[in-house]
């Protein structure tokens, strides 16, 4: 039986699936609003977010488009 493994997304996953810069991804990141799966251990190692960052970034993003519109 093989187990099915959860895929993690790395800060470059999340730009791809997203469109978001890497700038706002960061930016979520350090006010600790995103899923964090694993932490990164040192350089060369990335941090490693939750599924539900993905929803969080775009809903981030989509209040940037509508508070500029104004």
């Amino acid at each position: 039986m093989q187990m099915k493994v959860k895929e993690t997304l790395t800060l470059k996953k999340l730009v791809e699936k997203t469109g978001a810069p890497p700038y706002t991804i960061k930016y979520l990141y350090q006010c600790q609003r995103l899923p964090i799966v694993r932490e990164s251990s040192g350089p060369g190692y990335p941090i490693e977010f939750g599924h539900g960052a993905i929803q969080i970034i775009l809903s981030h993003v989509s209040k940037q488009h509508t508070e500029s519109s104004k």
